[in-house]
């Protein structure tokens, strides 16, 4: 009767602590309207860029130009349980055609990334666009450092390796 009470106890435990868990997971946000994203992307910048009234308004401009691009790029893609019902064939042809429609697209984003920087080169003072620069080049090393858990930064099983080379 004892291990009866105490294997219900922790089960019930087990129960409430998993509902805590679950509820304190964060929820996935809506997605932002292109309109949205620019109003958020440019009161950013404002607000780390000092901007003048003239400024902003050319910039949330631009700004809409890049979130409407950026939407109209992005791929349809089937839901998961369509493509797990396909047959082996129709999904390596449909990956197959993704991955070239992603390629294609990674040059489109490139090619505008490249015409945004030349037309912010225009909104912007030199100060302010020299700050963005380095904003961004700190932004791409942030993105290429490893992160915590990846192999690069984990230290190996073997005891070959001295103290000192870490």
């Amino acid at each position: 009767m004892f291990f009866m009470r105490t294997l219900i106890v922790m089960l019930a435990a087990m129960f409430c602590f998993g509902l805590q868990a679950e509820a304190q997971r964060p929820e996935r946000g809506k997605r932002l309207t292109p309109e949205e994203m620019a109003e958020q992307r440019t009161a950013l910048m404002v607000q780390k860029y000092g901007l003048n009234q003239t400024q902003t308004d050319s910039l949330f401009a631009l700004n809409m130009r890049q979130m409407e691009q950026m939407k109209d790029m992005r791929p349809e893609r089937i839901p998961r349980d369509s493509l797990q019902a396909m047959d082996k064939d129709a999904r390596k042809a449909y990956r197959k055609a993704m991955k070239e429609k992603e390629a294609g697209m990674r040059e489109r984003m490139k090619k505008n990334a490249e015409e945004y920087e030349q037309a912010l080169r225009q909104i912007l003072t030199e100060e302010q666009f020299a700050k963005y620069q380095e904003d961004q080049k700190n932004r791409m090393e942030r993105r290429e450092r490893p992160r915590r858990g990846t192999p690069e930064r984990r230290r190996p099983f073997s005891d070959d390796f001295e103290e000192e080379d870490f």
